[in-house]
């Protein structure tokens, strides 16, 4: 559900509506869940982020914070604003420390829009990530 200080744009929308009820049609749950299931995503994005810089990407997912908007305005823009605009991951970039790989996931599971954003089967498969681990076998992808 997300890390206590890093909820998603949409799970705090979703806990402040009530959350998940015994009432919801199953459609409804089923659409709950996949938020859920990105807000992970999200969370996930934001703890990979933190491991490999040493700092947050930003202090909370709304406009209110200048990294997270400088995020929004580089997906709008298709442009890595972000990285320019963020002190540490731009000097990090700068010193070669950050992959385009690496870019490229966090962008993906940070994206603002839900269902643009990575799943955890793309995150196991991606390039970045197979530096690190073996791509994820058949057996494991059917149960990704």
């Amino acid at each position: 559900m997300g890390t206590a200080a890093y909820l998603s744009p949409e799970l705090i929308e979703l806990t402040s509506n009530g959350g998940l009820s015994i009432c919801d049609s199953p459609d409804k749950i089923a659409e709950k869940l996949d938020i859920l299931k990105a807000g992970d995503i999200f969370a996930l994005g934001v703890t990979l982020f933190t491991m490999v810089t040493g700092v947050a990407p930003f202090a909370s997912a709304t406009k209110n914070d200048a990294n997270y908007r400088a995020l929004l305005l580089g997906k709008r823009k298709k442009c890595d604003w972000f990285w320019k605009k963020h002190i540490i991951a731009k000097s990090m970039t700068e010193k070669g420390l950050l992959s385009e790989e690496f870019k490229n996931l966090v962008e993906g599971m940070l994206d603002p829009t839900p269902s643009d954003r990575l799943t955890i089967f793309s995150v196991v498969n991606h390039p970045w990530m197979s530096k690190f681990i073996n791509p994820a076998s058949e057996e494991t992808n059917q149960v990704l």
